[in-house]
């Protein structure tokens, strides 16, 4: 969507801002947008069907991988935060 905004079912990678660019993999996140809960993935490593990272959930839940991997475990770390492993 050319406006920036992020509508329900969206998913995009996006490349972080030069002084933040260092909290994830090659400077670049996923953001997805499912109804109004807001995902952002965070990169570690990203291979070519495995990912580690962190994991931000504007709804505190984590119930499925947000890259839509089937094996995956996620640990939460704090409030809205989950590490991930996915492949």
């Amino acid at each position: 969507m050319q406006s920036g905004q992020l509508v329900p079912g969206d998913q995009r990678l996006a490349t972080l801002p030069a002084d933040l660019a260092h909290t994830s993999a090659d400077g670049e996140v996923v953001v997805v947008k499912r109804g109004e809960d807001l995902t952002v993935v965070f990169f570690d490593f990203r291979g070519i069907n495995h990912y580690t990272g962190w994991v931000y959930s504007s709804n505190g839940k984590l119930d499925v991988d947000p890259l839509g991997n089937r094996n995956w475990t996620a640990e939460t770390i704090g409030p809205n935060w989950f590490r991930v492993d996915a492949s």
